[in-house]
Parts: structure tokens; C-alpha cells; sequence
């Protein structure tokens, strides 16, 4: 499941993130950024982010919709409303994702 923190900055690094640990690990993926294997691998907490960090920033966007639910709301119709239905349906087959789909199967 995934969390959406409202207003909340991208940290620019681990040590400016909310979800590190005590300046010594992060919360969420468990990683500990003093541990001997980050610091030969030349990892600086206060200048980069974890190469496996979740979080993600979203892109400006508009309202976000499940558009799987919506295609299933266009009803079979018969010849030229089957073409436009196909449109709409395919239009919102291309329709870029903000945030995949999750929880379903």
C-alpha cells in the first residue's frame, strides 16, 4: 500500500528526509547509510538519496481517477457507438499514468 504525504518537499538528500532514523538509517527501507558497506561505497547522506529510496514526487496533475473502474462504465453498443466507445476506451488505455495501480489483482 502507498501513502501520499499532502505538501510535503522532496528531500534532496537522506539527512533532510523525515523518514530517516536518528541520522543513521532510513525508516522505510531499513538501510543504515553509517554502516561499513555505504561507507566504502562512498555514499554521503547528506548529498544524495538512497539508490533504492521509494519516494517518489508527483508531476503536476489534474484529478486522478481509477481508470480501470471508468472503462467498465462504457456499455456494448451497436455499430457507430461501438467506434466512439473504442475511442474513449483506447484514449484511456494511453492516458498516462501518476500513480500505478495497486491492491488488486
Amino acid at each position: 500500500m502507498s501513502v501520499i504525504v499532502k505538501s510535503m518537499e522532496m528531500p534532496k538528500n537522506c539527512s533532510d528526509c523525515p523518514l530517516n532514523y536518528d541520522q543513521m538509517s532510513c525508516i522505510v527501507t531499513g538501510t543504515r547509510w553509517w554502516s561499513d558497506t555505504m561507507v566504502l561505497m562512498g555514499f554521503d547522506s547528506d548529498k544524495e538519496r538512497l539508490h533504492d529510496c521509494p519516494l517518489i514526487e508527483l508531476p503536476p496533475h489534474g484529478r486522478m481517477i481509477d481508470a480501470d473502474e471508468l472503462k467498465t462504465a462504457f456499455p456494448r453498443c451497436d455499430n457507430s457507438m461501438d467506434i466512439k466507445i473504442a475511442s474513449v476506451r483506447a484514449t484511456i488505455n494511453h492516458a498516462p499514468t501518476i500513480i500505478e495501480a495497486e491492491g488488486r489483482e
